[in-house]
């Protein structure tokens, strides 16, 4: 039970903060057998955490709000207002969301169990996402996300949903022509168009091998393995090892490798042990104007001026 007097289903923590105004709204309507609309409509004035099963498939309408959220093991969500976000696992864990002081959150859900969409969707070719019907059937627990603009149509329909004022049977019937409304706009939405960059289906054991990926990219900045390579030693076609750079690490392969290179020359320059040249042949290049293009790109000055100033520094503490 809330501050305000809201209730909210038993398997739903909401925790982090300490008051809420008497309008908090948290309700889940099921319209029928495995489909089941949640509102939410809260101002947080502090910071604050969700922490919610994931059971069916959630179509979310964001309609005002920003959020940061993670289901152990698996990439970071990231959400903002004007999104529709569609997010399965089939894992046991639940997903943690968390909102900034000072967020107001308007979000319609519409929640749909894996049977609803085998049953009435899936039969139908092309209405579900591809990864998606993977991600419904994987053994392994397949985990699917994909997050886009949130179209007009949509939003009109969640604020219906939103601001309704009616009561009794009426209501009920409001409630269940929306819900189907968001289902057939929703997944139109989602197979009329190209999947997003975020659209992406893994399993634990794909995270867990894009991150070994990482590790030995980065274990030898000087004569790293290519994607191929790479892609054999963990046991991931080229494609999915892409896509989950992408996805896990929010960036390609080797723009990490990039970074690292960067992260670790601009250290061994303020060390001032090295000169330019070593410091880049040491992180993996063999021209010194390859590596000063490159760090200028990165961190728009030349390498030379941290070795300027890293001298400048010592002339001053030997002074002192």
């Amino acid at each position: 039970m809330l501050d305000g007097g809201m209730e909210t289903p038993e398997e739903i923590t909401i925790s982090g903060y300490s008051e809420h105004c008497a309008e908090d709204r948290f309700e889940d309507i099921e319209t029928e057998d495995g489909l089941m609309l949640r509102i939410l409509d809260m101002q947080f004035d502090e910071d604050a955490s969700l922490e919610a099963p994931i059971d069916r498939v959630g179509l979310s309408c964001v309609l005002e709000g920003y959020f940061e959220g993670y289901v152990e093991g698996l990439p970071d969500l990231v959400g903002d207002s004007s999104q529709l976000r569609v997010f399965f696992w089939t894992g046991t864990k639940p997903v943690h969301l968390s909102y900034p002081a000072g967020t107001r959150l308007r979000c319609v859900q519409l929640l749909i169990s894996p049977e609803y969409i085998k049953k009435h969707l899936a039969v139908a070719n092309g209405v579900v996402p591809e990864l998606l019907l993977s991600a419904l059937n994987s053994e392994e627990g397949g985990y699917y996300t994909d997050q886009r603009r949130l179209q007009p149509a949509l939003r009109v329909i969640a604020e219906q949903i939103m601001r309704c004022t009616l009561s009794g049977p009426l209501l009920d019937t409001f409630y269940h022509g929306k819900a189907l409304e968001l289902l057939a706009l929703g997944f139109s939405d989602l197979h009329t168009e190209e999947p997003s960059k975020q659209a992406m289906l893994l399993s634990l054991s794909d995270v867990d091998r894009v991150r070994q990926a990482r590790d030995i990219l980065l274990a030898d900045r000087g004569s790293p393995p290519t994607l191929s390579q790479l892609s054999r030693l963990v046991g991931l076609n080229e494609f999915k090892l892409k896509q989950g750079f992408r996805f896990v690490f929010n960036t390609t392969a080797f723009a990490l490798l990039n970074m690292d290179r960067m992260e670790e020359a601009e250290r061994l320059l303020r060390e001032g042990r090295m000169n330019v040249a070593q410091v880049g042949y040491k992180v993996g290049y063999a021209s010194n104007a390859a590596f000063s293009r490159a760090f200028r790109r990165c961190f728009g000055y030349p390498p030379s001026a941290i070795l300027r100033n890293s001298a400048v520094e010592s002339d001053a503490d030997e002074e002192e």
